[in-house]
């Protein structure tokens, strides 16, 4: 028997440290190395430096780089969300700087739970026709040239992704379009109706996520949670108020970026191949009359939106019920395994770990340090301007940092608020743009959500850049003018 030597992959996997990642999955290579390093570099010079910082409070140094450390792991995207949470959450206890039951405590209180129900909820529009039978519905309504084609798919994105998550929408409404594009002889890198449908599907999926809390959990409940964190409970966004809003935001925000999509990429009014609407119809037809699980699907959402929005129960309450529905026997939808296994838990661990942000910028008078020379430029601001200058903020910032926008929320959040609420104003409705917008991460092709249709190959890297900056500053201003005229309305003030 020969013996094994060091190039054997079964050797070196076997070895006490798994530097190739033979088990992790996780190789250290120079990149991932780099990011342990850095984030090391940045734990050690806040722990040491809190004073010379202008930090007061003992041992706010050793908090503020173990937050850091975390955004660290989470900005270089060399490793899982869940690696950069669990340090923050774990490191926060075996430091000292909270005790177990405060970490157990703020954990409970989370947005984890909430967005659990609502996730299993929406596994339900990925397991039956329902998506399929809306596309193709609007589809042979709608679809008489390549452009009306486009916004026929934009409007079902939309209107899918106020009920579903935006990765669930981007995957079953590409594999759609993917069809369709087939159909027209849509030529991969050079059709602009190809790149222009397959890059508005996740765009839209974040417009649709907007709506509605439960349209995009994995970052709106991120949000409110750590508003009401950060405020000490004193400020809130409703399941109500943000529907009011969120709904008149996704419907005025579908032309203006339907048109851009469509004139940046060309896509014309009339082809030389249209696809008859008797395609649709035909595809239509073939999904067959709705089934069973689909009318329960639509009842279960119905039911989840209208006991939040009429305040029956509350958003975790309602949440847990109707994800437990879903999965119930009888009256549910999918089967537990199947839910279970789309459930992201990346992203429920950065929203689980939320609290323990805030805590810790509370308790160690992080957000007040972080704010207090930008609060120096900020005060006397008007109103809608600064709702406008921390709505682009955090637009730039998410954009930058594509796949790490659920920690950035939770940390820009927990800085903010305390100080928008030291210059007298509600951070409910001052932030709340800043919170739509940190889920819309649309300019770099690497964003999670949006490089999902890139493998089709319609797309390349640098096509989603311009339009994306030209939206996100149309998207931020316009929600902003909705979010300043019709929070009031619905009992947001601007003044605490």
């Amino acid at each position: 028997m020969s013996k094994q030597t060091n190039n054997d992959p079964a050797d070196r996997a076997d070895r006490l440290f798994d530097l190739n990642g033979f088990q992790t999955g996780l190789p250290m290579d120079k990149k991932r190395t780099l990011s342990v390093v850095l984030a090391a570099a940045v734990f050690l010079i806040c722990s040491f430096s809190g004073p010379a910082l202008g930090l007061d409070v003992p041992r706010a140094g050793t908090a503020l780089g173990l937050v850091l450390a975390g955004v660290v792991l989470w900005v270089t995207n060399q490793f899982d969300l869940v690696v950069g949470s669990l340090l923050i959450g774990i490191g926060a206890i075996v430091l000292g700087l909270i005790p177990v039951s405060d970490f157990q405590t703020k954990f409970g209180t989370s947005s984890f739970l909430t967005m659990f129900g609502m996730m299993t909820v929406s596994q339900g529009a990925t397991h039956t026709n329902i998506t399929r039978r809306l596309a193709f519905f609007f589809l042979y309504k709608f679809g008489r040239s390549p452009a009306l084609i486009l916004l026929a798919v934009c409007i079902v994105t939309g209107i899918v992704s106020a009920f579903c998550s935006n990765l669930a929408t981007t995957v079953v409404m590409s594999s759609i379009c993917i069809g369709i594009l087939i159909e027209l002889n849509e030529e991969k890198g050079k059709s602009g109706l190809g790149k222009a449908m397959m890059l508005c599907i996740p765009i839209f999926s974040m417009v649709g996520g907007m709506a509605l809390i439960s349209g995009s959990p994995s970052m709106n409940t991120v949000g409110v949670t750590s508003l009401e964190e950060a405020t000490g409970g004193a400020c809130t966004i409703t399941y109500g108020q943000w529907a009011a809003v969120g709904i008149i935001c996704a419907l005025a925000l579908t032309i203006p970026t339907w048109f851009i999509y469509k004139t940046y990429f060309k896509v014309p009014h009339k082809s030389e191949k249209v696809i008859e609407p008797e395609y649709f119809k035909e595809k239509l037809i073939a999904l067959g009359p709705m089934a069973g699980s689909e009318m329960r699907w639509i009842i279960t959402v119905a039911l989840m939106v209208g006991t939040m929005v009429a305040g029956v129960l509350t958003t975790p309450v309602a949440s847990l019920l109707f994800g437990f529905i879903t999965i119930c026997p009888i009256i549910g939808t999918v089967k537990c395994s199947e839910a279970m296994k789309g459930l992201p838990l990346n992203v429920l661990m950065v929203s689980g770990m939320a609290p323990i942000i805030a805590l810790l910028f509370n308790e160690y008078g992080i957000g007040d340090w972080i704010t207090r020379d930008l609060a120096a430029h900020l005060e006397g601001m008007p109103v809608f301007v600064l709702m406008l200058v921390l709505a682009l903020f955090l637009t730039v910032v998410n954009n930058v940092f594509a796949n790490a926008t659920a920690g950035i929320i939770a940390v820009c959040v927990a800085a903010f608020a305390p100080m928008v609420m030291a210059m007298g104003y509600n951070p409910s409705i001052i932030l709340l743009p800043a919170i739509f917008m940190g889920a819309c991460t649309v300019v770099l092709g690497v964003q999670i959500n949006v490089v999902l249709t890139y493998d089709y190959g319609y797309w390349e890297m640098k096509d989603p850049v311009i339009p994306g900056c030209i939206i996100s500053v149309l998207w931020t201003v316009i929600i902003c003018i909705i979010a300043y005229f019709v929070g009031p309305l619905v009992g947001m003030s601007y003044y605490l």
